[in-house]
């Protein structure tokens, strides 16, 4: 059998393409081909660029949780130990008069001998109180150093996040 014989038998009208036919076939087969490669790799170069981008996007939303979270918690801390020095200064304030009446009280029974019972239990007890006002204040000032440091780490790990990307 021969070729054109072999090629009529498959044609459905038995007729047989010419050898330029059947090449210009081939040839457009072969460049529909190409075009499909070129769209699939761009296709894929336009997947890889999306899943950059979602992977950046993903990352920024994780960024800007976590700084809105860890600065909003840091804020507030700062802010609670703000109000406590605050009130402990107004605690020192209240002290202070306290210590000025007690010297007063002090110096008015002082001119009769010995010093009046009430007046020694009372500058006692200003002792231990002024004491415990001292240790609130190495709590608070140490607090809120410790804040602050922490502010200061959490800042220079996102500059040196954010140079990176």
């Amino acid at each position: 059998m021969s070729v054109s014989e072999c090629v009529a038998s498959f044609s459905p009208k038995g007729d047989v393409p010419s050898l330029e036919e059947l090449q210009k076939k081939l040839d457009s087969t072969m460049t529909a081909m190409e075009q499909i490669a070129k769209s699939q790799e761009n296709s894929n170069d336009l997947a890889e660029d999306w899943n950059k981008e979602l992977r950046d996007a993903h990352k920024d939303i994780f960024n800007n949780v976590s700084d809105a979270a860890l600065d909003g918690l840091l804020d507030l801390s700062m802010k609670s130990l703000e109000k406590e020095k605050e009130l402990y200064h107004e605690a020192l304030e209240a002290s202070m008069k306290e210590s000025q009446q007690l010297r007063w009280e002090h110096q008015a029974t002082a001119g009769f001998g010995s010093p009046n019972a009430i007046v020694e239990a009372k500058i006692a007890d200003y002792l231990n109180r002024a004491k415990a006002q001292l240790g609130q204040r190495q709590v608070i000032e140490d607090d809120m150093a410790g804040v602050e440091k922490a502010q200061g780490v959490l800042e220079r790990y996102q500059t040196r996040r954010d140079f990176r990307n």
